[in-house]
């Protein structure tokens, strides 16, 4: 009897069942669409590192994971800039690692030859929030770091430009 003249007070019944219906579709609607532009062709971080190594090409190292709004914003606005991504491409070797190691390897090799898990690494990189991005020199040298996913790509350029300047004078 009491639950009747509960819900006997809502005012528009079916309204409130298709809220309730929809409620676990909104809340994890995000799942799926949290995931870095496959055109990007990011790499995960023992590749990346291999590469920039052979090719000498700086790193730009990003940590997010797949149900990540803030992340999801990044790559729904900066990241579908295709000038932003023939910049990224062609200036540095891009590496994607998830701070819940969903599809990561289970060690990471550092340039000077330490193993890391994925937990070790976060922390050596200081994550604390995402998405975050590191310019990595190719012998591991954090040149530039910026985060957020209100992020434009004007401040990409800026920042990266800064990480190759600062790879040139070293």
């Amino acid at each position: 009897m009491y639950q009747f003249r509960v819900f006997a007070k809502i005012k528009n019944m079916k309204l409130f069942i298709k809220f309730l219906f929809l409620l676990p579709f909104i809340s994890f609607s995000n799942i799926i669409w949290a995931i870095p532009p496959a055109e990007y062709e990011f790499k995960n971080f023992n590749d990346g590192l291999k590469i920039s190594q052979t090719t000498n090409k700086p790193i730009f190292l990003l940590f997010g994971f797949n149900r990540c709004s803030a992340c999801n914003m990044l790559y729904n606005r900066a990241f579908k800039d295709t000038k932003l991504k023939e910049y990224l491409k062609s200036n540095f070797v891009l590496v994607y690692v998830s701070i819940l190691s969903e599809n990561e390897p289970d060690f990471y090799q550092l340039s000077n030859g330490t193993t890391m898990t994925n937990k070790e690494l976060v922390k050596f990189f200081k994550v604390e929030s995402v998405p975050i991005w590191i310019w990595l020199s190719p012998s591991g040298q954090i040149l530039a770091s910026d985060k957020g996913g209100n992020t434009v790509p004007r401040e990409f350029y800026m920042i990266g430009d800064k990480a190759l300047k600062k790879l040139t004078n070293q």
